[in-house]
């Protein structure tokens, strides 16, 4: 049975979405990455020189709208922007492997568009320290994350209905994560050895919860504490004398024992 915190913790939770924010809202201008040039002053844009001085390559798929993929990283700074664009193309992929052991990255920015994180893509990224992951991306591979020892909190967006195999694997520094409501399946060893885990932000109630597929070696996760955003108050709102049973995050009325009512509220 996972530990829970059955209270209503909409304080707690308001804290995560909070923090949530102001992660999904840290921006990096391109002065602040080595070898861009004047011409990206969003750090959003880039040109061909652009990217090659950056050390990113990519690859532009004709059978995918012409869509951008993000293929390997070859630079060495410790913050680091991805573009939105590049030669006016949209980026939504970023590749298998292709960051893996970039042990210079602290900081990284995904911006809005990008839709798929594949397998170990930042696998081995030892000194990443916080990485901002937009709305749009709907997937995150296999050991994507694996070995990002420095992690603290990742908050991850509504839309990603499964968290891959490994995906956080031995993420020891781990002590903070969002899951939203769109997850359905956590996959083997997702949380494996993230022995610093403590709190999950979970959007709706236990009974929600419950419903997740949470496969095999996620001990970790399971015996953080879960602070649900979405629970019943047993504090407000009940009519005095009514009695009722908790269980698996649903209230049953069970009975009134109170004096004859002429007016009331059941919540």
């Amino acid at each position: 049975m996972n530990k829970k915190k059955k209270a209503f913790l909409a304080v707690a939770m308001a804290a995560c979405i909070l923090v949530s924010s102001l992660v999904g809202s840290f921006a990096v201008y391109a002065g602040d990455i080595e070898g861009l040039s004047e011409s990206t002053v969003d750090g959003e844009n880039w040109s061909v020189a652009d990217a090659e001085a950056a050390g990113l390559k990519y690859d532009i798929v004709a059978d995918r709208d012409f869509e951008v993929t993000i293929l390997e990283y070859t630079g060495s700074v410790s913050t680091l922007v991805l573009p939105k664009t590049i030669e006016g193309r949209n980026v939504t992929h970023i590749w298998a492997n292709a960051f893996e052991n970039c042990t210079s990255l602290v900081n990284v920015v995904i911006p809005n568009g990008y839709e798929l994180i594949f397998d170990y893509a930042f696998y081995g990224c030892s000194n990443l320290e916080s990485v901002s992951i937009p709305e749009s991306v709907k997937f995150i591979g296999c050991a994507a994350f694996q070995k990002c020892n420095k992690l603290t909190r990742v908050d991850i967006p509504e839309g990603v209905t499964t968290i891959d195999n490994s995906a956080f694997r031995e993420c020891i520094g781990l002590c903070e994560i969002t899951i939203p409501y769109s997850v359905t399946e956590i996959g083997d060893y997702a949380f494996e050895g993230c022995t610093a885990l403590q709190k999950v932000c979970y959007p709706q109630s236990a009974k929600e919860w419950d419903a997740i597929i949470i496969c095999l070696k996620n001990d970790c996760l399971e015996n953080a504490d879960i602070i649900f955003g979405k629970e019943i108050d047993l504090t407000e709102g009940f009519i005095e004398g009514l009695s009722y049973e908790v269980s698996g995050g649903e209230v049953t009325i069970t009975g009134y024992t109170g004096e004859k009512a002429t007016e009331g509220e059941i919540p």
